[in-house]
């Protein structure tokens, strides 16, 4: 887990190294792979062999957040390829700018999603749906605001947790993610450059409500 020396894996310069965007990967002494997924390709006679592996890395989420004058902590472990498959499997992950199907992000069958879900669900146990939405998105906005280095790119609810940030549309994600997971109609809701969430709660009329489908929704900022 964590780096690896190339050296100690038996590659020369006969191996030709790529990582999981194609580029290749010099092989000198003392050069060190990071977490993620590689391949190696071989040339022997006219035949060229291809082997792909994955370095582990295992890290310690938590974060801690306030409601209503209470805080509270969300703590699990982490593990890499659970946050790397999302890239590994989407077929269209050098496009992650989605204005019109950003649902396709939402996750709420993740696994790290889930414990979210479920430790919200065990502190706000008894109460009612308005305030239990509240504490997710005190949750979600406790995570630090990370602007993309690039162009936009939408990450998933994993992903964001895996960074502990994230800017509108991760946070939003996560949030949306989380609330699906909780039993909540949740979906992302995109204005212009913005993207926020917006929830069913039965029986809510009150302030940020807009009508989308023929469905009620309450606004949430992340």
């Amino acid at each position: 887990e964590g780096q690896i020396d190339l050296g100690s894996l038996g590659f020369t310069d006969d191996h030709v190294l790529e990582g999981f965007d194609g580029d290749p990967i010099d092989v000198i002494d003392g050069t060190s792979l990071e977490p993620g997924y590689y391949r190696v390709s071989e040339t022997r006679g006219n035949t060229t062999y291809f082997h792909e592996f994955f370095i582990e890395e295992v890290r310690w989420f938590t974060m801690d957040f306030p409601y209503e004058g209470e805080e509270y902590t969300i703590g699990f472990e982490m593990r890499y390829s659970d946050v790397f498959r999302y890239s590994y499997e989407d077929p269209m992950n050098y496009v992650r700018f989605d204005t019109v199907d950003s649902g396709r992000f939402i996750t709420p069958d993740d696994c790290y999603v889930g414990k979210i879900a479920d430790t919200i669900l065990a502190i706000t146990s008894g109460w009612n749906d308005l305030d239990r939405v509240a504490c997710a998105l005190d949750f979600v906005q406790a995570f630090e605001y990370q602007v993309d280095p690039g162009l936009e790119y939408f990450k998933y609810a994993a992903e964001t947790l895996w960074d502990v940030g994230g800017d509108c549309e991760d946070t939003s994600i996560l949030l949306a993610s989380i609330l699906d997971r909780m039993g909540y109609d949740a979906i992302c809701t995109v204005f212009k450059d913005h993207v926020t969430v917006g929830v069913h709660i039965e029986g809510y009329s009150g302030k940020g409500v807009f009508r989308y489908n023929g469905v009620d929704y309450v606004l949430c900022e992340t």
